[in-house]
């Protein structure tokens, strides 16, 4: 079952929806040309911060996490 009002295309999930709204409030905020490197950057950032914050309540839960091999 697709959402109502969705055409043949459905409808963008909600992590595109929150991507592009992100890179387009960046390009009206700073007023600078679509640069991929910049977007790139802020997801790494990103995912450092989510695993800084993962490994942190896995320590005050006293476990460690151990990567995949």
């Amino acid at each position: 079952m697709r959402p109502q009002g969705a055409g043949p295309q459905g409808r963008a999930s909600g992590g595109e929806r929150v991507h592009l709204a992100r890179i387009l409030w960046h390009l009206l905020k700073f007023k600078e040309p679509f640069n991929p490197e910049v977007f790139a950057q802020a997801e790494a950032k990103m995912k450092r911060k989510q695993l800084a914050r993962l490994q942190n309540l896995a320590a005050n839960l006293n476990y460690q996490l151990v990567p995949n091999p």
